[in-house]
């Protein structure tokens, strides 16, 4: 107890220190450095393809459109199905398309500079976050009162390894840039309400339309502005509302502008607008927000919620349910007691709305960390300053040091590894995302030829092979086939010498990326077909919940014709596929997943 009296003042006085925020933006930068060597993944190929003035599909010289990846136009998404980036169930009402325009210049920048370096384009990115990372320690000494806690808020901020995906991987450069100008605009908006700074009227709103044209989730700055207004701002309720308007006013304009611009998701799991299927969006408002604030709180990735299958993901949903209910009891005297521990409080559970739209990820995680680690140092503060804001209660305190001490494991101690790796790896192993994507070498004639594979652990992920061939110059099939995706393992008959007939044992779309192209509202149906060139797709038979069970496909040449290539997948990589014979069945193994064990 005598070593706590001692070591907590020192401990206060660091954190309290005027070179405090120096060194947390040194920590997080120094700890994020390895993201420089991660290279490019998936969708930064993609931004490549467009930026450097290549032809891909319609599009003609620079596209600074990068972030509109399906348009929602039928014919040109069968176009996309025929050529194999989307696969053959992909819903004709798909589309996914954002309006990131102050991003996009960042890019642009990076292709007009440094194009062929991804690590000048991380080292961007990385510039980024330390902007961010100061602004935010800016902004919780603004809001704290206390110079020690806000010292706290930010270092557990700066080093919280659930950035390390955004910071690693450079298309997520947009979540850095639109909460960097997010809470700019809330610290011009507080210097403008506190200490009546005038130009902070005008400027708060302007950069909130800027973090808006960086990305849409900048939304949530939306959360604090009204969280501000309730428990900080101090004037009377109708200026309170007043000052809020302004916002209200950008808000909705750039929605009506983004959405008659043609922005926005359709016919995918993946996405659901608030505005557009409220009901479905409220219903998985209650199964995303407990697993993104588990992930929070826990350092337990998020985004792990959408590879578990049946039990497992329910099992992680309960979990989550009881971690937020035990946390909510531990912080309920700080947040009855603190109006700023509310105040970040509030702000934490309104972020989470316009992070449920979209699939759980801790890329999602920006805005509702910054009041989740300003929740946390409250509640260190209520705890460790002997304050009489503690309530009485032996049980209730037990418990709320348990909590403190996990806490500083899980937000203080493990990031110091975890922030580096992530960064480093932003997509998870090297290894098995390579051994997803077709990485065989093939000789230019390869481009007359149809590719054909039966069986792909992730259809998207194995079709990002035509990008990343296009953008390195290597020669590309004239088309891709995948005829399944999964990990199951894939009955195969063969009718007659067109024709295959395939029945995975958990049926088609049995993995979380095959809902990416077609929403469970919108099934498939027996005898629906699918025409593509030179490929008739029909759904003979359907799972109990509605899934293709059984599927035939006939195309218009014998299927050992030269212009056909097939490959199936095994052993982690693409090998030649052995075609049976007319009547013959023949099984292709399943394919084994780290997750497994918890299917």
């Amino acid at each position: 107890m005598e070593i706590n009296r001692r070591l907590l003042p020192w401990i206060q006085a660091k954190l309290g220190s005027r070179w405090m925020p120096y060194f947390t933006v040194t920590l997080a930068l120094i700890l994020v450095l390895p993201a420089l060597g991660a290279g490019w993944y998936l969708d930064d190929y993609i931004q490549r393809y467009f930026l450097e003035a290549r032809h891909f599909e319609g599009r003609e010289g620079v596209s600074l459109d990068v972030f509109r990846f399906i348009e929602g136009d039928p014919e040109q998404t069968r176009e996309w199905m025929d050529v194999g980036v989307c696969p053959w169930w992909t819903s004709s009402e798909f589309k996914i398309g954002f309006w990131r325009p102050l991003t996009v210049l960042t890019h642009w920048l990076d292709y007009q500079l440094w194009p062929s370096s991804a690590v000048l384009m991380h080292l961007q990115s990385i510039l980024w976050f330390g902007a961010l990372v100061l602004v935010v320690g800016l902004f919780y000494r603004r809001i704290m009162g206390l110079v020690w806690v806000a010292g706290l808020a930010a270092l557990l901020y700066a080093i919280d390894d659930a950035h390390g995906t955004a910071i690693g991987w450079v298309a997520n450069r947009n979540t850095l840039i639109a909460t960097l100008l997010g809470v700019i605009s809330l610290v011009a908006h507080d210097r403008w309400r506190r200490d009546g700074w005038r130009v902070g009227a005008f400027l708060a709103p302007l950069v909130f339309l800027a973090s808006l044209l960086a990305k849409e989730s900048a939304i949530a700055t939306g959360a604090y502005l009204l969280s501000y207004a309730v428990f900080v701002d101090r004037d009377s309720r109708t200026n309170r509302l007043l000052s809020l308007i302004p916002y209200t006013v950008i808000a909705l304009t750039w929605r009506v502008v983004w959405a008659q611009l043609g922005y926005g998701a359709a016919g995918t799991d993946f996405y659901a607008d608030p505005l557009v299927e409220p009901v479905r969006y409220i219903g998985l408002l209650f199964i995303r927000s407990p697993i993104l604030l588990f992930g929070q709180w826990t350092g337990i990735p998020s985004e792990s919620f959408m590879f578990l299958k049946n039990e497992a993901m329910w099992i992680m949903l309960c979990m989550a349910v009881v971690v937020v209910v035990i946390l909510a009891t531990l912080l309920m005297p700080c947040l009855r007691r603190d109006r700023v521990a509310r105040f970040w409080g509030l702000g934490m559970l309104l972020s989470l709305l316009p992070a449920a739209a979209t699939v759980s990820s801790d890329r999602l995680l920006f805005f509702v960390g910054l009041g989740a680690m300003g929740l946390l140092a409250r509640f260190y503060y209520m705890l460790t300053s002997g304050v009489s804001t503690q309530p009485r209660g032996g049980v209730w305190l037990a418990w709320a040091r348990t909590a403190l001490v996990l806490m500083t494991l899980i937000h203080l101690v493990v990031p110091l590894v975890a922030l580096p790796v992530r960064a480093r790896f932003p997509l998870g192993s090297e290894d098995l995302l390579n051994r997803q994507l077709i990485r065989n070498e093939f000789d230019p004639s390869v481009e007359h030829q149809d590719l054909i594979i039966p069986n792909v652990p992730s259809s998207w992920i194995a079709s990002y092979y035509w990008i990343m061939r296009r953008t390195s110059g290597q020669p590309v099939p004239h088309r891709l086939r995948v005829l399944s995706s999964g990990l199951s393992a894939v009955n195969i008959h063969r009718t007659d010498e067109r024709t295959l007939v395939l029945k995975p044992d958990e049926g088609f779309l049995s993995e979380p990326l095959d809902g990416l192209a077609r929403s469970s509202s919108s099934p498939m149906a027996v005898g629906e077909t699918v025409e593509l060139t030179d490929m008739t797709v029909e759904v003979l038979a359907l799972t109990d919940d509605g899934r293709p069970a059984e599927v035939r496909f006939q195309f218009a040449i014998p299927l050992e014709d030269p212009s056909l290539l097939w490959l199936q997948y095994g052993d982690g990589e693409y090998v030649p596929f052995g075609l049976p014979v007319v009547g013959e069945h023949i099984r292709l193994p399943a394919i084994p997943a780290p997750f497994s064990i918890l299917e």
